[in-house]
């Protein structure tokens, strides 16, 4: 999947249909990883980060899009108001009602994303912590390796000059 897809104009119903096959494949690679071992569940594992930062591409760019409609139909209403006779407070407060709903929904829109920066931030941490631990483990695997191999290689010679 290629993420340039996602950022050109698709509509709603298109990137749902992008994010569902992606979910698919998630789902699948998941399974796959449970299943396998060795270097072919790392390689379902790499599919299966392929296709999460795709979905999540794709939920930011369904973000902006809602965000442009709430916008879109502040405008709209804008518009369809100034052609009505306005002739009590009622309908201003009607009116007022109308845009606070709407200013509601973007704060709450800004809160949750704020919240899933500070998530995401929370994710590097242990992304770069995951990825420490996996170089240590690393470095001691390669360093036992070389011992095995170095006491291996000594037992070959002495049976060679037993031999």
């Amino acid at each position: 999947m290629d993420l340039n897809t996602i950022e050109g104009s698709l509509s709603f119903t298109q990137l749902l249909t992008k994010f569902r096959e992606s979910y698919k494949e998630i789902k699948k690679n998941v399974i796959m990883a449970k299943k396998t071992k060795g270097t072919e569940k790392i390689e379902h594992l790499e599919e299966l980060f392929t296709y999460i930062r795709f979905s999540e591409a794709i939920i930011k760019r369904i973000n902006t899009l809602g965000i442009q409609e709430v916008m879109a139909t502040a405008q709209s209403i804008g518009s369809q108001i100034k052609t009505l006779n306005v002739t009590d407070q009622k309908q201003i407060s009607q009116i007022q009602a109308i845009y606070d709903r709407l200013l509601r929904l973007l704060e709450k829109v800004d809160r949750d994303n704020l919240i899933e920066n500070r998530k995401a931030g929370n994710l590097v941490r242990l992304d770069r912590g995951v990825i420490d631990q996996v170089k240590s483990i690393r470095y001691n695997t390669i360093q036992t390796s070389t011992r095995l191999k170095a006491a291996n290689d000594s037992i070959m010679r002495q049976n060679r000059k037993t031999a």
